[in-house]
């Protein structure tokens, strides 16, 4: 199937690098990546981690401005998307983009724990917030609502299929997806030990009705998520734009006070800043 690419894109330069992408509704959001405003340290990381020699995995796609800027400095991208609606913006960004498409495989569904179907659930289909789980509770615990079924790859089989030598750097932003996956993949990232940049978003992990036991199982299935994470040398937080070398503390304090780790925790067996 062939994407047609609307007449309406327009360049956009991010750190001096250009890439092409058609606007729409999303121009707030296209403008604040180019003005540096929308998670600079995450694109900080894909130039510290990403080169003309590696394959970098992007877990939570969406419209592709992560994918199509890594796909400008990487030999390979493998971008996994299951939101329909930002899907088909995504495909339209990576046609406008040419010389960077032939880089890039896009696989159409999620990254999970098991090969088949999946619920997606989301109150606004398209926005960066669809999820395998059904409540969000960054502010106020609310139901979403299932929008889709989609195919979901089991991360291990898939994992267990690639040359994990060339993998770089793996970024994963699956709005509490993150709690199931990665203890699921656990032994192939201490065998291999690709850099990590993960956003956690323990406020999903709402099941019960009480605030105080919420609170105890998102920080406590963090503490477990991180002890997955252990064998990483290096962990690398976001603070005031930039990535910042700091640990295991920092993430769970930045998960109290904010609720999430939002823009960058990074897990590198590499000293990226000195």
């Amino acid at each position: 199937m062939v994407t047609i690419v609307p007449e309406d894109t327009r360049p956009i330069t991010i750190n001096g690098t250009s890439i092409t992408v058609e606007p729409g509704n999303n121009a707030k959001y296209w403008g604040l990546v180019e003005n540096g405003r929308w998670e600079p340290a995450t694109f900080q990381a894909i130039n510290l981690l990403v080169d003309a020699s590696s394959t970098y995995i992007d877990v939570g796609a969406w419209i592709g401005g992560t994918v199509l800027y890594s796909a400008t400095k990487a030999a390979k991208v493998i971008a996994f998307e299951p939101d329909p609606e930002a899907l088909s913006i995504l495909k339209t960004n990576i046609a406008a983009n040419p010389a960077l498409a032939t880089k890039i495989d896009l696989i159409e569904g999620g990254l999970g724990i098991f090969d088949g179907t999946a619920a997606l659930y989301n109150n606004s289909p398209g926005d960066s917030g669809s999820s395998l789980v059904s409540r969000f509770g960054y502010k106020n615990t609310v139901e979403q609502e299932k929008f889709a079924d989609i195919k979901l790859t089991d991360g291990r089989r898939f994992l267990e299929g690639l040359d994990m030598s060339k993998v770089s750097l793996i970024k994963m932003d699956i709005e509490g997806g993150e709690y199931d996956l990665i203890p699921h993949i656990a032994d192939i990232l201490k065998t291999h030990a690709p850099s990590l940049h993960i956003s956690f978003h323990p406020f999903n992990i709402s099941p019960s009705e009480s605030a105080t036991t919420n609170a105890y199982l998102q920080m406590s299935r963090s503490g477990a998520l991180l002890d997955c994470l252990s064998g990483y040398q290096y962990i690398y937080v976001e603070k005031d734009g930039q990535l910042v070398a700091n640990g295991r503390q920092l993430i769970l304090d930045q998960m109290r006070e904010k609720g999430a780790v939002y823009d960058a925790a990074v897990f590198t067996n590499r000293r990226i800043l000195s």
